[in-house]
């Protein structure tokens, strides 16, 4: 296992980089090549939007190719948009004698939860040291990620959401905090120290960014897993050795974006 996810990270992580370097419509076909692949483990998650799968993927698609061009109110608010759908499809599910009506929920919730949250990046990487914020976020996460596996498979004696995400543990979750904050930290260092255009944050704003992020990657994973639990699978794909699916990969991702967007927009410009 821990092999392959090696392998697959050296496989991936060296095309992630060059796309988030040069931005632009590298880094758009980057997130529109995620979003696609994900869209397709999410609705295969459940029976009901399988039916609806190119719709969903195509109304993913047309939010991120047309994010860039909305107000910022709407792009404040739109990714949240996939809360109400999702709320209704779960507690009340429009009953089952109306598959139809539950599989265009899923369909346009979906489109909504994927192209909604991952469009936000593509935003985030056109803000001013747009370069910097994205390589911040997709490091920390990944830093968090990767701290709280080994950290949890070498000292985790406790269960954090046992009912969501067995082999999860406190522990785990602990390191993975910390693993967040040092890499904001590593990466900001370096944009300050090497970077013609440092990043324009002090100690108590890298601190506190590390620290949302920490979380937030967190909850985004635990929340995936819930999905999964649903679900009844363990993964959601086998695209990548040793890790899963590509939604998999996204499910921590998709909330720090956003989060970080945010944060920028209104703490730091």
């Amino acid at each position: 296992m821990l092999r392959n996810r090696v392998i697959s990270s050296l496989a991936i992580l060296p095309l992630v980089f060059i796309a988030v370097w040069f931005g632009g419509r590298w880094f758009t076909a980057l997130v529109a090549v995620a979003t696609i692949t994900a869209s397709l483990e999410l609705y295969h998650l459940t029976a009901w939007g399988r039916r609806y799968l190119a719709l969903g993927q195509a109304l993913a698609i047309v939010l991120i190719i047309l994010s860039p061009e909305f107000p910022q109110w709407l792009t404040i608010i739109l990714p949240w948009a996939f809360v109400p759908g999702f709320v209704i499809l779960e507690l009340m599910g429009f009953g089952k004698r109306k598959p139809a009506v539950r599989g265009w929920g899923w369909a346009l919730t979906g489109a909504l939860f994927l192209g909604g949250l991952l469009g936000v990046w593509i935003l985030l990487r056109r803000e001013p040291l747009g370069q910097a914020w994205v390589f911040i976020g997709l490091g920390a996460t990944f830093a968090c990620d990767t701290a709280a596996y080994f950290v949890g498979k070498k000292w985790g004696r406790n269960r954090l959401a046992p009912t969501i995400s067995p082999r999860k543990t406190k522990e785990g979750a602990v390191g993975g905090f910390f693993g967040a904050i040092a890499a904001v930290f590593f990466i900001t260092f370096l944009y300050q120290r090497f970077s013609e255009n440092p990043l324009p944050m002090n100690v108590i704003q890298t601190a506190l960014l590390g620290c949302l992020i920490g979380v937030i990657a967190q909850l985004g994973d635990l929340g995936e897993s819930w999905l999964k639990r649903r679900s009844g699978v363990k993964d959601s794909g086998r695209l990548i050795p040793g890790h899963g699916g590509m939604l998999d990969r996204l499910d921590s991702i998709v909330f720090v974006g956003l989060v970080l967007y945010y944060y920028v927009i209104w703490a730091v410009r």
